[in-house]
């Protein structure tokens, strides 16, 4: 910063910095459940219980909920189950009872939503072209032809690469066909979409004469692509499209009666895992944020917390849910919000995170006339140079919908010699198709042979000459400047580290797990497991596979393969009776576990 002013203006928000509230929504709500407990009635002294606590709650409930029902002796409750209960067992029907009830867990008022939503399956046919499932129905028809229009041209694009015109002409024409069923279903409703559908006709995929080489050299890509657009088109018919509308609004009309079932049976869960709660004296993350906005919904703590902040800033807007959305209408001004986000860095979907509403205020800022609503992209990249840049924007404007020159990335560095590398993409095969292995063996058979890789990609690469950015100059790469991204550590890190070691390149893993999620003390906690009882697979695999007992991974297959079936346990016993080095190391395995054992129970 070259301005006088705005050098004195940073110094000083350096100073205050500490005055200002940085937390995540979790703890920004707890914050306000304990200043104004008082006004939800919950009893000050509550702790928020963590995830294992939490299921053992929940799977108390559940089963609350059931004996009652069986209890009550039900007709509806017992129909319920004969329709989506399994043959032996009703774990599906609790499973969804519980996954229900989480998934509500994100929106504002849960139970308002749902009772609506219930009532959409009692409707007809006028009343269902008013309902949000025939929004969702429609949009996503007019998705589903867009991508099967994206592979059509994929595929033409391909055929014209190659000089096969005539067929690709074909492959283009369907290519149009899709975008105009695309724009009728848009535009024309229901009766536009079923006309487009049934009016639609796939061609057959036959070179001319004197396309007929070029087009064998390129047959297995282009019928690869061309099938996916057809079992696209396929899939949305028998959805949406099979039968009358008249056909399909009866069918919700039968399942009704199991849908108003269902709310009951979530609405009286809700009530038990309440009760389970309140004997604890705790509540979960989920109520977290509903006690924060049932207290917001008091105007005058609201309007404490609109004075309080001069501006509110949200950090990884994209992985922001409705219900924190709705706790930020509460508490925002007309001109206090800013809002910081990338849609393509969203990765907590799982965890009902809604990067629509990003893309939604995205969208509607871009187009906004004045006013407080501005959009500033922030596409100017700072950390990477070209080679990353273009391989990032030339992978998103492929796949990714709305990845316009102003979502594109661009360079912010001010370099552009010769030491701008390509981004290379190493495929690596994971462990033999076929052979059944456990998937504790597979991941560790795949993830050695992505260490080798990796190895021999940094062994090749130390000592090029890059441009350090920072110093303003060339240097050879060094060690220090290599970084292998994981999604977790656990289990792949200490397999990257043992074979790094063997390969003489010195590592350090960067574990932010807790304590007892570290590399040395899940080793040892898997080794405690096993001596409890050492027919537990994972603990099992996982000690034999560390340095207590040093199996690679191709030994750990080995001898599942000698005995498919069973438990590890039983292959590794049956394989200890066999006269070879790995028998006799599997021997010695066993009872030094033997051994642990009877200290064990000694002690």
């Amino acid at each position: 910063v070259h301005a006088p002013e705005q050098a004195q203006l940073l110094r000083k928000q350096l100073d205050i910095v500490y005055k200002a509230n940085i937390s995540t929504f979790h703890s920004f709500a707890l914050e306000i459940i304990r200043r104004y407990f008082h006004i939800i009635d919950i009893d000050p002294s509550f702790r928020v219980c963590d995830e294992a606590e939490g299921e053992i709650l929940r799977t108390q409930a559940v089963d609350l909920l059931f004996e009652e029902y069986f209890e009550k002796k039900d007709a509806r409750f017992f129909d319920f189950l004969d329709r989506y209960s399994g043959a032996k067992s009703f774990e599906n029907v609790k499973k969804m009872v519980m996954s229900a009830y989480g998934k509500l867990q994100s929106i504002p008022e849960p139970y308002t939503w749902l009772d609506a939503h219930i009532e959409t399956f009692n409707c007809d046919e006028q009343e269902f072209f008013r309902s949000d499932l025939y929004e969702i129905m429609m949009a996503e028809t007019v998705s589903a032809w867009g991508n099967a229009a994206a592979a059509y041209k994929g595929a033409g694009e391909l055929l014209t690469s190659e000089g096969c015109d005539l067929l690709a002409a074909k492959v283009f024409a369907e290519e149009a066909a899709c975008r105009a069923a695309a724009d009728a279903a848009r535009t024309g409703g229901y009766e536009a979409a079923c006309a487009a559908m049934a009016s639609f006709s796939p061609v057959r995929l036959v070179a001319a004469k004197g396309e007929k080489e070029a087009y064998n050299a390129i047959k297995d890509a282009v019928k690869e692509l061309h099938g996916q657009a057809s079992e696209t088109i396929k899939a949305l018919k028998g959805e949406f499209f099979a039968y009358s509308l008249s056909e399909y609004v009866s069918e919700l009309n039968a399942v009704y009666p199991a849908a108003v079932m269902f709310r009951e049976l979530i609405l009286r869960y809700r009530d038990l895992y309440k009760e389970q709660k309140q004997e604890k004296n705790v509540i979960d993350f989920a109520d977290i944020e509903h006690c924060a906005l049932e207290i917001l919904k008091d105007e005058g703590v609201a309007a404490e917390y609109r004075q309080k902040f001069a501006y509110i800033f949200i950090d990884e807007y994209q992985d922001s849910n409705l219900i924190q959305e709705t706790l930020i209408e509460r508490i925002k001004r007309e001109d206090n919000l800013f809002m910081v986000g990338d849609v393509k860095q969203s990765i907590y979907k799982f965890r009902l995170a809604e990067p629509e509403l990003f893309i939604k205020k995205y969208e509607a800022f871009k187009t906004a006339a004045g006013g407080n609503d501005t959009k500033i992209d922030l596409n100017r990249n700072f950390r990477s140079k070209a080679g990353v840049i273009s391989f990032t924007s030339d992978l998103f404007s492929a796949s990714m919908a709305g990845y316009d020159a102003d979502a594109a990335l661009y360079q912010g560095v001010s370099y552009s010699g010769d030491l701008t590398y390509e981004t290379e993409l190493h495929i690596v095969c994971k462990a033999e198709e076929g052979i059944p292995l456990p998937d504790e063996v597979a991941e560790l058979k795949s993830a050695e042979r992505e260490a080798i890789v990796a190895a021999a990609l940094i062994k090749e690469n130390l000592g090029k000459y890059i441009y350090d950015v920072k110093l303003q100059a060339e240097r050879p790469l060094q060690k220090k400047d290599i970084v292998i991204l994981m999604r977790a550590t656990r289990n792949t890190a200490e397999v990257f580290r043992k074979i790094f070691a063997e390969l003489d390149i010195d590592t350090h893993v960067d574990d932010n797990d807790g304590y007892f999620d570290t590399v040395e003390i899940e080793l040892f906690l898997n080794l405690l497991r096993v001596i409890d009882n050492k027919r537990q697979d994972v603990p099992l695999i996982g000690t034999l596979h560390s340095v207590v007992f040093d199996f690679s991974a191709d030994e750990l297959a080995e001898v599942r393969l000698f005995q498919p079936q069973g438990s590890y346990l039983d292959a590794l016993c049956a394989y200890a009776e066999e006269d070879t080095a790995l028998a006799r190391k599997c021997r010695a395995a066993l009872e030094r576990i033997a051994q642990w054992k009877s200290l064990a129970n000694a002690l």
